[in-house]
C-alpha cells in the first residue's frame, strides 16, 4: 500500500504516514508536535477538530475570520504568528466554503514559516483528483516543514475504507 501510494503521489513510501482517514492523521500531529502553551493559526470557518485538538492539547488558537469575497488572507495569518506559534493550517479547499489557495500563495506561506521553524499542514480532504492544480506535494521536497493531509474517502470516492494520510519530510513523518 505505501509503495503503491508513494508512486502515484511522487514520494517515497518514507514520507507518508497512513491512518484511519485524515482526522486520525492530523491528530497524529497535533499529538507529536503541539505542547501546552503553543499557538495555531487558522481559519474561520474550518475543520471543527483543529480546535478541539488545540484545546485537547493545551494550545490557544488564533483564527483568521473570511473575507467579504470568501476569499482568506494568507498575510493576516501569517501576521499572527509568533514565538508560541507552532502550526498554521490551510484548507484548500476549505471544507466549510470551498476556497482555496494558490500554490504561490502555498509556496510563500511556506518559505516564511520555513524560516521561523513553524509547520504549515495543508489539508487537501477535499482535493479531488479531476483538479489538477494541487502540486502541493511538490512542496515537501523544498520545505521539511510542510505536512500535506489527504483523504481517500472524499478526494478518491473511496469513503468506505476510511483511509488518510500525511506526505512531509521523511525524517518529520519518522517523528510522527
Amino acid at each position: 500500500t505505501y509503495r503503491n501510494l508513494a508512486r502515484f503521489l511522487e514520494v517515497e513510501y518514507s514520507q507518508i504516514f497512513l491512518a484511519s482517514g485524515s482526522d486520525l492523521a492530523i491528530k497524529s500531529v497535533y499529538e507529536a508536535c503541539i505542547n501546552k502553551g503553543d499557538n495555531i493559526i487558522l481559519t474561520d470557518p474550518c475543520y471543527a477538530m483543529y480546535k478541539v485538538y488545540a484545546g485537547m492539547f493545551g494550545a490557544s488558537v488564533k483564527a483568521v475570520h473570511i473575507e467579504s469575497d470568501w476569499r482568506f488572507d494568507i498575510g493576516k495569518m501569517l501576521e499572527k504568528t509568533d514565538e508560541n506559534t507552532k502550526m498554521l493550517v490551510l484548507e484548500t479547499p476549505n471544507g466549510s466554503v470551498g476556497t482555496t489557495f494558490s500554490i504561490e500563495e502555498i509556496e510563500e506561506c511556506a518559505a516564511i514559516l520555513h524560516e521561523k521553524e513553524i509547520i504549515l499542514l495543508v489539508d487537501e480532504a477535499y482535493h479531488f483528483i479531476e483538479n489538477t492544480n494541487s502540486v502541493t506535494h511538490q512542496l515537501i521536497k523544498k520545505y521539511p516543514n510542510v505536512l500535506i493531509t489527504q483523504s481517500l474517502s472524499k478526494s478518491h470516492g473511496l469513503a468506505g475504507i476510511r483511509v488518510g494520510y500525511l506526505i512531509g519530510d521523511a525524517q518529520f513523518i519518522e517523528s510522527i
